[in-house]
């Protein structure tokens, strides 16, 4: 067994004894339920963007590439604030990475979240802070701190589309929602709660709990980055929209709001990995209203488009420079 899958296998809980029998039935039943669920939203999803597409026409399409280009350019903006937050995260513990093996944290295991299960997703992360010498209980704490602090922004960020018309008539009432999902998630993030709630997902992982909270400044510029996160995703979708369509800057406050409830919720999706047909769904809602049924659905599957593509060339990159850092020690 090599050593990333060693790790890997560190991150699964703990298997049940043998006699108290059901567990492998049980694995299975919950794997194939992910598997219909993924599968039916993938199907929804597409028959909602092509009929959002019906009668679209596309001899007057003519993507502008300027655009384009800049929507790419903030994807990989989005991963400097991830690399920013892991590196802030790891001086609260004591390992201060350089700043190449910071971004190998966060462009190499970046497609594993297309595998499904967010577990090969932290292993990779895990394995690569092992590799850089940091211990394994602050490795895992790291990987989980740095997607907590994603989730967490991104549910203060998203919060105000509960209170926007198409929500407020789709399900009457959600709009009271919204100050409580703000003010619950700034409770999470204040450090001691952080710690608690970071504990708590360690313990059922069955692995060591943090002994230490960091102090505040350790934690604010990475929460910081976690919010800059959603301002880059938001200036992707603008951008992308922009290719396609005359929006003004005074909606780009609103492409951070869809931008970031719609990637916290696909990932907050167990059984679709990536976010795949959950993110899609949640931004062709958000973007339908602003720039149109017919052009939010091109955004939706052009922004998915281009984010693979630039995870590709940064892993590629990332796996570049993780020979380089190899063949230096």
């Amino acid at each position: 067994m090599t050593e990333h899958s060693e790790i890997i296998e560190r991150l699964r809980p703990c298997p049940l004894p043998e006699g108290e029998g059901g567990h492998s039935s049980r694995k299975w039943i919950f794997s194939a339920i992910k598997w219909v669920l993924f599968v039916a939203t993938i199907v929804f999803v597409a028959i909602a963007l092509a009929r959002n597409l019906r009668g679209f026409d596309w001899h007057h399409f003519h993507p502008q590439p300027g655009p384009v280009l800049a929507t790419a350019a903030c994807v990989a903006l989005v991963t400097i604030t991830q690399i920013i937050a892991y590196r802030l995260l790891l001086a609260a513990y004591g390992p201060l990475l350089t700043w190449p093996q910071a971004a190998t944290l966060s462009w190499v295991p970046g497609l594993a979240k297309y595998i499904p299960g967010k577990v090969v997703a932290i292993g990779g992360t895990v394995y690569l802070l092992r590799r850089y010498k940091v211990t394994a209980p602050i490795a895992l704490s790291v990987a989980l701190m740095g997607d907590a602090v994603a989730v967490l922004t991104g549910l203060i960020v998203g919060a105000p589309m509960l209170l926007t018309p198409q929500a407020r008539q789709r399900l009457p009432g959600v709009w009271m929602w919204c100050p409580v999902l703000i003010v619950v998630s700034l409770i999470c993030l204040y450090p001691p709660i952080f710690a608690k709630l970071v504990n708590f997902a360690l313990r059922k992982l069955r692995r060591e709990p943090l002994t230490a909270v960091p102090k505040l400044s350790y934690y604010i510029l990475p929460i910081l980055a976690g919010f800059a996160q959603w301002v880059c995703w938001g200036l992707a979708m603008w951008f992308m929209s922009r290719s396609i369509t005359s929006i003004g800057w005074n909606v780009l406050p609103r492409f951070i709001v869809v931008a970031a409830i719609a990637n916290t919720i696909g990932y907050l999706a167990f059984f679709t990995p990536g976010g795949f047909g959950i993110r899609e769904f949640f931004l062709a809602l958000g973007l339908n209203p602003i720039i149109g049924p017919a052009d939010a659905a091109i955004v939706v599957i052009a922004i998915r488009i281009v984010q693979t593509l630039v995870e590709i060339f940064l892993a590629l990159i990332g796996m570049l420079v993780l020979k380089r850092i190899s063949s230096t020690e």
